[in-house]
């Protein structure tokens, strides 16, 4: 067994030591993974908050399941009160104001967590949001449908959706970077 103790030598040794395809190396070395795995600051704040927002995330979502057999995909709900069923609005309307009342909380206690960072005028953003929203009609759901209900479900679908999501969004990550948008 080896035991690494310089943080320096962290990242080449998960690398060349557990035989990570190539591909998915190149890949994870370019991100900032690979510095903080090298050494970079590392403080709780960096996997407190995300594991507590997991399980809230986690506990809402088989609370729904539970109480009312219904998924927690969040572009689902939001359709289901812009295009409104009889009997089918109230449950929507209140899982939608605990994500708002969620973010409002946030902000009160952990302001910076809320801090935005703009790239660009705000129609890219509109027009990003318009692209989700097609696409998640496109994929038959969102992120929380697929990646936190489907996922653990184990539903085909829901994996196979889940990994498109997550290999477009490096992949345009990946582009932004090359043509300078992002840094």
């Amino acid at each position: 067994m080896r035991v690494v103790t310089d943080h320096a030598i962290v990242s080449d040794w998960i690398f060349d030591d557990l035989a990570i395809p190539s591909f998915l190396a190149r890949i994870v070395k370019a991100t900032e993974v690979r510095g903080w795995l090298a050494g970079g600051e590392m403080n709780i704040d960096q996997f407190f908050m995300p594991l507590v927002g997991g399980v809230l995330i986690g506990l809402s979502a088989s609370l729904l399941l539970l109480l009312k057999g219904r998924i927690f995909g969040v572009s689902g709900i939001l359709a289901g009160v812009l295009i409104p069923k009889a009997g089918d609005t109230a449950w929507r309307v209140a899982a939608l104001g605990g994500l708002v009342t969620a973010g409002i909380l946030l902000l009160m206690v952990r302001p910076a967590s809320m801090a935005v960072v703009s790239v660009g005028s705000h129609w890219r953003y509109i027009a990003a949001g318009l692209l989700v929203g097609f696409g998640t009609q496109l994929g038959s759901g969102c992120t929380s449908g697929h990646g936190v209900c489907g996922i653990s479900r184990l539903s085909p679908r829901s994996i196979a959706a889940t990994f498109t999501f997550i290999a477009a969004g490096i992949m345009m990550v990946a582009l932004m970077r090359a043509i300078g948008v992002l840094s």
